[in-house]
């Protein structure tokens, strides 16, 4: 996503690289669909993305980020995203997605309500699905974050 901020274009904080991306498919599927329905699932594979280079961006500019993607519960149904800038002074960006509930979701019991399949569980799951979920989501807090604070690096 690019878009402009007062005529400055703000580029994407982070690349995914789909290659790399489909390696991490193997231990993805390793760790079995018990696992993969945790609320750890995003964390960990953005981590391991980062790691292989799946998931890139400018450490010139942004210096060492601290990025984390994780459920706030098991039935994955809201998902918190948070952007640790490596500059000094400069701020958590926190935001979060949930799901699209049913109409009625307020008239079902909790079983029921856990039950509601996540609209943010991409379909088939798999490494390149959720890292292409991921990066477009930390990319548009980023392009948010950075119609806020002036000083950003350019």
């Amino acid at each position: 996503m690019d878009s402009s901020v007062l005529g400055i274009e703000n580029l994407p904080l982070l690349t995914l690289d789909e290659a790399k991306a489909r390696a991490l498919d193997i231990d993805f599927r390793r760790c079995g669909s018990a696992w993969m329905h945790g609320k750890i699932v995003p964390h960990w594979l953005l981590q391991a993305a980062i790691r292989s280079g799946a998931v890139v961006y400018d450490r010139s500019v942004w210096g060492q980020l601290a990025l984390s993607a994780h459920f706030t519960e098991a039935n994955r149904h809201e998902i918190t995203f948070v952007i640790t800038y490596g500059l000094d002074g400069a701020p958590n960006v926190v935001d979060g997605k949930t799901t699209d509930y049913p109409s009625n979701i307020n008239q079902l019991d909790d079983a029921a309500q856990n039950a509601v399949p996540s609209t943010l569980v991409p379909s088939p799951e798999s490494a390149l699905t959720w890292l292409a979920l991921l990066v477009d989501s930390i990319n548009e807090l980023h392009d948010r974050a950075r119609a806020l604070v002036r000083w950003w690096p350019r």
